[in-house]
């Protein structure tokens, strides 16, 4: 055997398609789609180059400099943001990628906004990891399309939305958790959340959402109802009820701390949790020794509702959701929309689509 060469074999069906990476003496070369490129990087600048000349020849002469500007910005943000990332080498060798890249580069060269190149590139992020499920790749692809025609004010609205039907805090805490809900309020509210109906037109008009009959719940209803492990009257404090659950709690091996103060109801205990789907099989007797008076439980309700606005991005939110004029349903570009504006606000927001 000869030492001194690189030897590597690839071992795939004869009409298989493969991305290579062979070692040489000097260089790294990247064989797709039977085309050799030096490198990962020369090979992704290649592409965005040659794609960017395709979006540029749709543009007249006295456009082309203002539009090539305004790519080559997009590029600065964009390139760096998804070449580096897994599966980025077999995307950027599709067709369904480069003419996606396509339609980004002519959104960005129609932008007027710096915001939009962010979230373009969050889009094809997003396309590179869920790219393979149909369903949420055609509302990926119509959101670039239409990222320039969205105004913040509709764009922060629709993510507000999002976020309050879509996410919970993680923490059983009370206190903690609204203070994790007010916090990433706070940093979704990129503008002065819109009044009247105009930015619902808006998102309707670019197909981010379908319009229905009827009107949202109340926060109060929706939150108090997601929000169930924080929102109840629990076990009252040293009564058989409350010895039963720590009894409970032994026998499966669980601290006595896995029941906490209950703190929207004094004398009461609570498992310490936000959400009472996710409780364990064991310990859903627990559960059933949960006080049902309703008196009680309006009581606890009440006093969450007044804790929630004692924060004031959250009360906030509340009187403003409260006064949407109209219901609808976020559809699947809407999600995209919504979705990679929070990532672009908020970088660790949990991934909804």
């Amino acid at each position: 055997m000869d030492l001194s060469k690189k030897h590597q074999e690839q071992v795939a069906g004869d009409n298989a398609t493969q991305n290579q990476v062979v070692g040489t003496q000097n260089n790294t070369y990247v064989t797709v789609n039977g085309v050799s490129i030096p490198d990962i990087a020369t090979f992704t600048t290649t592409v965005s180059t040659q794609v960017t000349q395709q979006a540029l020849s749709l543009c007249t002469q006295v456009a082309y400099d203002v539009a090539c500007k305004k790519m080559s910005e997009f590029e600065a943000v964009w390139l760096p943001r998804v070449q580096h990332m897994e599966k980025a080498i077999d995307n950027f060798a599709e067709p369904k990628f480069q003419f996606m890249l396509r339609d980004a580069n002519i959104t960005a060269a129609k932008s007027t906004r710096a915001e939009d190149l962010n979230m373009l590139s969050e889009l094809l992020a997003c396309h590179i990891e869920k790219g393979s499920d149909i369903k949420i790749d055609a509302g990926i692809s119509r959101a670039i399309n239409i990222v320039n025609e969205v105004d913040i004010d509709s764009l922060c609205a629709l993510t507000i939305v999002l976020a309050i039907i879509n996410t919970i805090p993680a923490s059983g805490n009370i206190s903690e958790g609204l203070k994790v809900l007010n916090d990433l309020y706070a940093k979704l509210l990129i503008c002065n959340l819109p009044e009247r109906d105009a930015w619902i037109d808006n998102l309707n008009v670019v197909g981010a959402i379908n319009i229905q009959s009827g009107s949202f719940n109340k926060l109060d209803k929706i939150i108090t109802s997601k929000l169930d492990g924080y929102v109840c009257a629990g076990i009252k404090s040293d009564t058989d009820e409350h010895k039963q659950a720590l009894e409970i709690l032994r026998n499966h091996g669980y601290a006595d701390s896995v029941l906490v103060q209950n703190e929207i109801l004094s004398d009461h205990v609570r498992l310490k949790t936000v959400d009472l789907t996710t409780i364990k099989q064991e310990l859903r007797p627990i559960i059933d020794l949960y006080s049902k008076d309703k008196a009680l439980i309006d009581t606890a309700r009440a006093n969450f509702m007044h804790m929630w606005d004692s924060y004031e991005i959250l009360r906030v939110m509340r009187e403003w959701f409260d006064n949407i004029p109209t219901f609808f349903r976020i559809n699947s570009v809407g999600k995209a929309l919504a979705q990679t504006n929070a990532k672009r606000c908020y970088p660790s927001f949990p991934d909804l689509i």
